[in-house]
């Protein structure tokens, strides 16, 4: 077993995670649609794109912390802000500039979410 929970070597296992992934990148797909949507729009509004990276990095920060609290995941919760506060020096996430400086553009901020991880697809015979 690895971090991800699967015993690579069992097929009934890697079976399941492939299918997992497979919906996930599907999510992902209209995810990031909707989000090249709403930055259009943004920008059509006048707002910059390190503009919408701030805005954006807050409300993923926040969505994560709300998606544990509505499942119920205290631990969960209380994992992800020890390794948040590791991290990032807070608990919350990392803040706009510090994704910047790690990405080295806006673009990359604000897209970053909408990326997959392309070892993950690897690992489920995804990868293209």
């Amino acid at each position: 077993m690895d971090k991800f929970k699967v015993d690579w070597s069992n097929p009934e296992q890697v079976a399941a995670a492939r299918s997992e992934r497979i919906n996930y990148l599907e999510k992902l797909k209209v995810k990031n649609q909707l989000l090249n949507d709403e930055v259009a729009a943004l920008q059509k509004e006048g707002m910059s794109m390190e503009d919408i990276a701030r805005n954006k990095v807050e409300q993923r920060n926040q969505d994560r912390i709300n998606s544990y609290i509505k499942s119920g995941n205290m631990e969960g919760l209380e994992a992800m802000k020890a390794r948040n506060l590791s991290q990032y020096g807070r608990q919350e996430g990392p803040t706009a500039d510090q994704l910047f400086a790690q990405k080295g553009s806006w673009e990359e901020v604000v897209y970053g979410s909408v990326r997959s991880s392309p070892a993950m697809d690897v690992l489920t015979g995804l990868y293209k």
